[in-house]
């Protein structure tokens, strides 16, 4: 905006680069329970070789099996992986941090991952028209999963709006 109170913008492609970093490679879900080997990526598009220590911090519901630390010698201009080995402990959103600290410049990345519940789901719906007061019972079994229930409250107004959410 200009102090005469013109407006004016613009566009133009900007190329960002970065010649070093690391990316986690997980699976879209996991069940509670599974054993997987995350696979670590690194990127090393320096022109000098690395030693790279990578360490994989993980939340309290996915455990790292083994060790959490590895080092890997990059060459330059050069993609390898490491996998480390990860058991899913508990259900819920868990995320892993990789910390990749190299001899010239390091990285580090956050991604979650979700966890269902070792079970199957069985999902209940009920629907009723809000005149005045209505009750509606959800009744949860003795043998669901601790935790694993999630109930969702929708009300609409009108049978219209629930038609165009449909």
């Amino acid at each position: 905006v200009t102090k005469g109170g013109r407006l004016g913008a613009g566009e133009t492609g900007l190329r960002v680069f970065q010649p070093f970093f690391v990316d986690l490679d997980l699976p879209v879900a996991l069940t509670q329970g599974d054993e997987v080997w995350v696979p670590v990526a690194v990127y090393n598009y320096l022109k000098e070789a690395q030693t790279i220590e990578l360490t994989l911090e993980s939340e309290a519901g996915l455990e790292v099996v083994g060790p959490r630390a590895k080092k890997v010698d990059v060459r330059p201009d050069e993609v390898t992986s490491v996998r480390f080995h990860v058991r899913a402990a508990s259900f819920g959103r868990h995320a892993l941090t990789v910390k990749a600290i190299g001899t010239r410049h390091s990285d580090a990345v956050k991604r979650a991952i979700d966890v269902h519940p070792d079970g199957k789901e069985f999902p209940v719906t009920t629907g009723n028209r809000l005149a005045g007061r209505t009750v509606s019972t959800v009744t949860i079994p003795k043998e669901a999963i601790d935790g694993a229930s999630r109930l969702w409250v929708r009300l609409f107004p009108s049978t219209f709006s629930q038609i165009v959410t449909g």
